[in-house]
């Protein structure tokens, strides 16, 4: 069903007229606004037309959105103990532990997807 009101604001933001009740252009009753001429039913239904692909990408962006940010939520709750630590405490497990390429790599890693959760969870709309 068109939301005709919606259709007028988007078409003539801030025009007068007497909204008659109802569902159909008919509704649309004496346009009260002489800066501007009461759009035509075709005009509305092209403007409707344009609202709802707009509202669909909107909707279907939002939900990728959400999903990213879900998995990201999921993702972090795998994360490695010493990252739960206090700065302090995963800085001195670093130094600690990490003595050799291998291990270096394990934990850049750890700490690649650490990031890449976060960016997730706080900016999901960055990813393509």
């Amino acid at each position: 069903m068109i939301d005709w009101r919606l259709i007028l604001y988007r078409l003539r933001l801030g025009s007068e007229y007497h909204w008659l009740g109802g569902d159909t252009y008919a509704a649309i009753g004496e346009w009260r606004d002489s800066e501007t001429t009461k759009p035509t039913e075709q005009e509305c239904l092209d403007e409707w037309d344009v609202y709802v692909v707009e509202r669909d990408e909107a909707e279907f962006v939002e939900s990728i959105r959400a999903t990213r940010k879900d998995a990201a939520e999921i993702g972090m709750s795998n994360i490695p103990v010493w990252a739960t630590k206090s700065p302090q405490e995963a800085e001195q497990y670093i130094l600690d532990n990490v003595i050799d390429l291998n291990s270096a790599r394990l934990a850049l890693s750890k700490m690649a997807l650490m990031l890449f959760y976060l960016k997730d969870a706080t900016y999901p709309q960055l990813r393509d």
